[in-house]
């Protein structure tokens, strides 16, 4: 039985490297260890295994079913080890500790950049990981614990998910130079399902809001394109592919320089809500509590 005890983090990490480099020179030069010590250890950890894990060919070292087998294993234990390690030292600089966010584009664009900047000349003892997803994503994500707030739109689904009031945005139609709907001062739904629609990818809540108002009048969008980002969606609308409906404050100054038209949709529905998505009040660590707390404060001056 092999003993738990007789393993030791430099081994592991030196047959990772080995593992992975197939040389032993190129790993003891990054362990910055002689050739023998690197080697010895190597050999020391085939006698805890109780078996070979590498077959040392002339110029390559190829794992054995052994040591595949025991590669995986060792890469979780090293890189755990140097997330703690990095965890550590973010203490020892006085950051306490991390909050998971991640935002719909919407928020990325528009609100959250200067938020989180305003927060963190205050509160700088936390660190931020800001990620960009679609709205379903992150409520995904915060039933699967994985992160710790969300900001979504108000039409994602949101089971077991708690809201509070974050920032509102305006969705107008956006639409190619010369286009037909130019002269008109303001668009409804119908027209946007008359015409070739640029779409957002597949669970953003633009595309299921239009989805749905599309439904309930019986109707469809007719979707030429979709895209993954704004200017992306931009890109194709402004070579002709079709309108599209995007926030305006997130895409105002790229219209305006592209020398296309906005649009404002002047319908209950195209003034969309943003939240701020957690699990419960419960749940909540006092650093996100905070941040929730900033952010709200901030949206309502």
């Amino acid at each position: 039985m092999i003993n738990p005890s007789n393993l030791d983090l430099l081994t592991l990490r030196i047959f990772v490297l080995t593992a992975q480099s197939k040389s032993l020179t190129i790993t003891a030069e990054r362990v910055h260890m002689t050739l023998s010590a690197v080697s010895r250890r190597l050999t020391d950890l085939e006698q805890v295994i109780g078996m070979p894990l590498f077959e040392r060919r002339h110029r390559a070292m190829e794992l054995t079913a052994a040591g595949d087998a025991l590669l995986g294993h060792a890469q979780l234990i090293v890189s755990a080890s140097e997330r703690l390690v990095g965890s550590m030292s973010e203490f020892s600089q006085g950051i306490r500790g991390t909050i998971r966010l991640w935002a719909n584009t919407s928020a990325i664009v528009q609100f959250l950049p200067k938020d989180l900047y305003a927060y963190r000349t205050v509160y700088n003892e936390v660190k931020l990981e800001l990620e960009e997803r679609l709205s379903d994503e992150i409520i995904r994500a915060l039933q699967s614990g994985d992160i710790d707030l969300g900001v979504v739109a108000n039409n994602a689904t949101s089971v077991g998910i708690e809201k509070i009031v974050y920032r509102k945005d305006q969705l107008v139609l956006v639409l190619p130079q010369g286009h037909a709907l130019h002269q008109q001062d303001q668009a409804s739904l119908d027209d946007i399902l008359d015409r070739p629609f640029v779409g957002t990818n597949e669970g953003s809540a633009i595309l299921r809001l239009l989805s749905d108002l599309a439904a309930a009048r019986g109707r469809s969008l007719k979707i030429s394109l979709q895209a993954s980002s704004f200017e992306a969606v931009l890109s194709l609308v402004e070579a002709g592919h079709g309108v599209s409906v995007l926030p305006r404050a997130a895409v105002s100054k790229s219209v305006t320089a592209r020398g296309m038209t906005m649009l404002p949709i002047k319908e209950r529905w195209a003034v969309r809500q943003l939240y701020l998505a957690f699990r419960s009040e419960q749940s909540l660590n006092p650093d996100v509590s905070r941040l929730m707390s900033f952010l709200r404060d901030r949206a309502a001056r």
